[in-house]
């Protein structure tokens, strides 16, 4: 079992917007695999993300500014991971998923 947390504000002070939406996604690539997403352009960019990998299963917790994501066969071919993944949006607007 692996257990992953991580807030965006646990990124260094002082960086620009679009740099700590591009640190946020790094960690998320490097933990959860790829994954395109957009944010919304409105708010200040937060993310949290609390999560548990066992064994071919992953449950992820999401609230933040990502309004959506998308995997596709290539991201799933290229990192490898193809383990059922189950997301809880704690956000007030729906979150679009595809794959």
């Amino acid at each position: 079992m692996i257990r992953y947390a991580h807030r965006a504000s646990d990124l260094p002070a002082g960086h620009n917007r679009a740099d700590r939406v591009r640190r946020w996604m790094d960690f998320y690539h490097s933990h959860c695999g790829a994954l395109d997403v957009s944010v919304s352009p409105d708010a200040p960019f937060m993310q949290n993300l609390d999560g548990l990998r066992v064994g071919g299963v992953s449950v992820w917790r999401l609230h933040g500014a990502i309004n959506s994501g998308t995997r596709d066969r290539s991201q799933i071919a290229r990192d490898s991971d193809d383990r059922f993944s189950f997301a809880l949006n704690i956000n007030r607007e729906p979150l679009l998923v595809s794959s």
